[in-house]
């Protein structure tokens, strides 16, 4: 029973964890044009942490793509994360087990949002622009119905 965030963000013992880059987005994200495996490059580890590794996904997605583009990409992108996923041997994750914690992790930077907000200057132009784009983008939050994760 959820009777706190903390038990809705709290990742239980039988799910697989990894490390996670916590900010992933495009301007922590550097790929090579001269290597043709297009491997990629990640600055800013601050946030980096054990969690879910499809809650790295959600923040990619929530956060870079623009609301239309995002709804008509997410199902695919998150299909082939888990062709990915089986490619490497993980077999005991189901889609729906991906997509419970898809939604959770698409609640994580809110409530990183809160604090964090507290803190900043919002008279500066570069915070006013990152504010309006976030915002814009939390209405994932209901296309998958997260409320419904919350006590």
């Amino acid at each position: 029973m959820k009777t706190s965030l903390v038990d809705v963000l709290t990742v239980s013992d039988d799910v697989s964890v990894t490390l996670t880059h916590g900010d992933l987005r495009p301007e922590n994200m550097f790929f090579f044009d001269d290597v043709p495996s297009g491997e990629l490059a990640l600055i800013d580890w601050q946030r980096a942490t054990i969690q879910p590794g499809v809650w790295d996904l959600a923040y990619f997605v929530e956060f870079s793509l623009a609301p239309g583009d995002r709804r008509s990409a997410e199902r695919e992108l998150l299909q082939s994360y888990l062709d990915q996923l089986r490619a490497s041997g993980v077999v005991d994750y189901t889609f729906d087990m991906l997509l419970t914690d898809y939604r959770r992790g698409l609640l994580t930077p809110l409530i990183r949002m809160i604090p964090t907000g507290s803190r900043i200057d919002p008279d500066l132009p570069r915070v006013k622009e990152v504010v309006r784009t976030m915002l814009s983008r939390l209405d994932a939050l209901t296309d998958w119905d997260c409320g419904d994760l919350l006590p």
